[in-house]
């Protein structure tokens, strides 16, 4: 089962109005990353493993990463990510872990800081990249090197193709060409414009 599964149960109705009213504020992203951070950590629950879910109020009341990237109409992915950074963050003490905060709780480890300084912009856009970097070396990097594999495959099967007139032949010498131009540009996915957006503001 996938950790970021919906965990299925009854919402209390008052949470359930937090949790949407934080999604919305998250899909016009007029915040910054700790904001943005903290609307995930106090909504979102992340399950380590599959099995009947917490009975605890902070599980009780959260929603999954999923139903929380469509309350906000943006990608799971963009929310995991959020998550993760976060709860990096917290375990450098710098912000409360997601699973001590409910939807509607404020951190009282950034109510005496000013998460829009410099200094605390450019922390959060530390642990971005590094979120990003162990994602990248841990998936993107992998990705890239079945898609080349993939036409590597592919270009060998069509150069080997034999019998062709001269129409064909340059046809089958366009191909590879291609592929070859594509082979060439793989690189790790670029941040969706929600991301770029979090290191900016």
């Amino acid at each position: 089962m996938n950790e970021w599964t919906f965990i299925p149960h009854t919402y209390d109705t008052g949470y359930l109005c937090l949790v949407e009213d934080d999604a919305a504020r998250f899909s016009r992203n007029f915040e910054g990353g700790w904001q943005l951070g903290l609307l995930v950590a106090r909504d979102v629950c992340k399950r380590a493993r599959p099995g009947k879910p917490s009975e605890s109020e902070q599980v009780r009341n959260k929603v999954s990463c999923s139903k929380f990237a469509e309350l906000a109409r943006v990608s799971e992915r963009t929310v995991q990510l959020v998550y993760d950074i976060w709860q990096l963050a917290a375990e450098e003490g710098h912000c409360t872990p997601a699973e001590q905060l409910l939807p509607g709780d404020d951190d009282p480890k950034l109510s005496a800081v000013d998460v829009r300084s410099q200094e605390h912009r450019e922390m959060w856009r530390n642990f971005y990249r590094e979120v990003r970097q162990s994602k990248r070396s841990n998936g993107g990097a992998r990705g890239s090197r079945n898609a080349a594999d993939t036409l590597t495959r592919a270009k060998t099967a069509i150069h080997n193709i034999n019998g062709l007139d001269g129409v064909g032949v340059e046809k089958q010498s366009e191909i590879c060409r291609l592929i070859d131009e594509l082979l060439a540009s793989i690189q790790p996915a670029t941040e969706s414009n929600l991301e770029r957006t979090e290191l900016t503001v």
